[in-house]
């Protein structure tokens, strides 16, 4: 992976990590890593969508310019758009490895925790007033950088390892005022209480996306050396 992909329909993007997440299930690789972007949108998960006032919710967001999408992880609504990164890593985890959610989170927070770490204090856990909080987020000085979510699904070989699509939305120079609102709206008009709050995420990075995917990138190529090679001595 060398260039940071970019998806006009926030719809493809979840279309293509679906793919790299069947590719691992059914063997055909150990490692997929992507870097990529989207037109402006909301991305919730199914549950959301099972709502009854969901259906108008997302019809009067789309009109508003916030078309929403739905994810197969959970969590909770997520924006998309100009600022933003997105970090999808695509793996297997094997023996008592397929079964640990929190080396997930830390094999996907590590390289965005040390692409921050110059520019304040980096930590991880939840931030209140946050979309999609969690204990995972990376947090810069206080506020929300990074939030992150992750799809298991067992490998297809009766192995009993597991394939694993771990997910990070990165707030690298997105304006969130905008976002916030649409957020809130959209869990208002569905039945789920907002409280998404702008100043607890981080205001904006003295770099853009493309400046801070490309400290990413080179984490991301040792990782799929360092699968390649075990894969190689497995043979």
């Amino acid at each position: 992976m060398k260039d940071i992909r970019h998806f006009d329909r926030i719809a493809d993007a979840l279309d293509e990590e679906a793919r790299l997440l069947a590719l691992v299930a059914e063997g055909d690789s150990d490692f997929e890593a992507m870097l990529w972007t989207a037109g402006q949108s909301l991305v919730a998960p199914r549950s959301i969508g099972r709502l009854p006032g969901f259906e108008r919710a997302a019809k009067e967001s789309a009109q508003r310019g916030w078309p929403v999408a739905l994810r197969s992880s959970g969590g909770g609504i997520v924006p998309q758009g100009p600022g933003i990164l997105n970090l999808s890593l695509v793996h297997v985890l094997r023996g008592e490895d397929a079964r640990d959610l929190a080396s997930t989170y830390r094999v996907l927070t590590a390289p965005i925790s040390r692409a921050a770490s110059h520019l304040g204090a980096v930590s991880v856990g939840p931030v209140a007033g946050s979309f999609c909080d969690g204990n995972y987020n990376v947090v810069l000085d206080g506020r929300k950088l990074a939030g992150t979510a992750q799809r298991w699904t067992l490998r297809r070989d009766g192995s009993g390892d597991s394939a694993v699509l771990a997910h990070a939305i990165i707030l690298c120079s997105a304006e969130l005022e905008d976002a916030c609102r649409a957020i809130n709206r959209l869990c208002a008009l569905s039945g789920v209480r907002p409280g998404v709050r702008r100043d607890s995420h981080v205001a904006g990075l003295p770099m853009d996306r493309a400046a801070f995917g490309a400290m990413i990138m080179p984490w991301l190529a040792e990782m799929d050396r360092d699968y390649r090679s075990r894969l190689a001595l497995s043979v």
